[in-house]
């Protein structure tokens, strides 16, 4: 779906999703996750929930499964705002190549999806110069 707001498309897979009477409950599964991983995820629920089916989930739970925890959010009125503000933050860190961090692992670079705007090479170029 496209998102107006942040001029972007965004699709989500529900793991399961329970059906009630006038709202839902969704579920997902996951490896692993920390703090961070959790928020996106309720944050992205909420915005392509209440985008696409019109409604916010009554809960959302998340299971990690390699500790077997169980986390749950319970999204309201406040929480579309939140997310499209959420989201909007992570836009524009990502946008902006000038914050990233001149550390990084070049086993990882092959999978980088920011190929064709990093400068890692330019930058390491420019420090063996100086080194030299």
């Amino acid at each position: 779906m496209k998102l107006k707001e942040l001029n972007v498309d965004l699709s989500l897979t529900f793991d399961v999703a329970e059906w009630q009477q006038d709202s839902f409950i969704v579920k997902k599964f996951l490896v692993d996750a920390d703090e961070q991983m959790l928020e996106l995820y309720c944050h992205l629920t909420v915005v392509f929930s209440e985008k696409v089916f019109g409604i916010r989930p009554a809960r959302i739970e998340v299971v990690t499964l390699m500790d077997g925890e169980r986390h749950v959010f319970n999204p309201n009125k406040d929480s579309l705002e939140a997310g499209l503000n959420y989201l909007q933050m992570m836009k524009t860190l990502l946008e902006d190549t000038k914050q990233f961090s001149d550390l990084y692992n070049m086993n990882e670079c092959p999978a980088c999806p920011f190929q064709g705007v990093c400068d890692r090479d330019e930058k390491n170029e420019r420090k063996q110069k100086y080194l030299s």
